[in-house]
């Protein structure tokens, strides 16, 4: 019987960089289909709004796969009339290749082949956003990679990312092949919402920071909206 108590350790096929790019590709998909129906994009972006303040210019979406949720960041500056620089860091070139195929319709954000977990010195007023990507590191590691950032710059952090709970995992493998139409998405789909996190981790995590403010917001379906404010 599978047990939600702790946190699993066990990889995830799309973090595979010898994965077909077409699988990739569809995989994604099948995310965006989910984070469309869902609401997981608008629970980023709305938790996002609140951070963005007039001195806010660059914006880096850590891990960001094919780029779905820069461009729903791009739709929402545009309606509003913000210049803001959108930038997507991933390691993995296959998904920065996905990405840059929008770029035609989104030329206002630039995708970096970059070690998120070794960003350097970041712009000035920057913000960082992380969707689904840091349940993909134990439970140790994410503490350090916060704070790394923060180091680096970032003046505050969005995190929205999975909770772990076994209603979550059984609608998901109930309902998941309506909408997922790749084994690979059902796979990881399933897996990592055994690698996601508890109310208390997410917290215990908070509190090890340097932090002016932070927020920790549940929401449908099943995911953490977490907000950092660096001191």
């Amino acid at each position: 019987m599978l047990t939600f108590k702790h946190r699993v350790d066990i990889p995830e096929l799309m973090d595979n960089p010898e994965l077909d790019c077409t699988e990739l590709r569809n995989a994604y998909r099948d995310l965006e289909r989910v984070n469309t129906f869902l609401g997981g994009h608008n629970s980023s972006l709305k938790a996002l709004k609140k951070m963005m303040t007039p001195s806010i210019t660059t914006i880096i979406d850590m891990g960001c796969g094919d780029g779905s949720f820069l461009r729903v960041v791009a739709d929402y500056c545009r309606k509003n009339q913000r210049r803001i620089h959108l930038i997507g860091w991933d390691n993995n070139p296959k998904s920065l290749a996905l990405a840059r195929e929008h770029e035609k319709d989104y030329p206002e954000i630039a995708y970096e082949l970059q070690d998120v977990l070794k960003p350097g010195k970041l712009p000035d007023n920057c913000l960082i956003t992380c969707n689904l990507f840091l349940h993909h590191f134990n439970t140790e590691a994410v503490g350090s990679i916060l704070k790394t950032w923060m180091e680096a710059g970032a003046m505050g952090i969005v995190i929205n990312d999975l909770h772990r709970h076994g209603a979550a995992y059984y609608l998901f493998t109930l309902f998941g092949p309506i909408f997922i139409k790749t084994s690979t998405a059902r796979y990881d789909g399933a897996v990592s919402v055994r690698r996601g996190w508890r109310r208390e981790e997410l917290l215990k995590i908070a509190k090890s920071l340097p932090l002016n403010q932070s927020s920790l917001h549940w929401k449908w379906a099943f995911r953490w909206v977490m907000t950092l404010e660096a001191q």
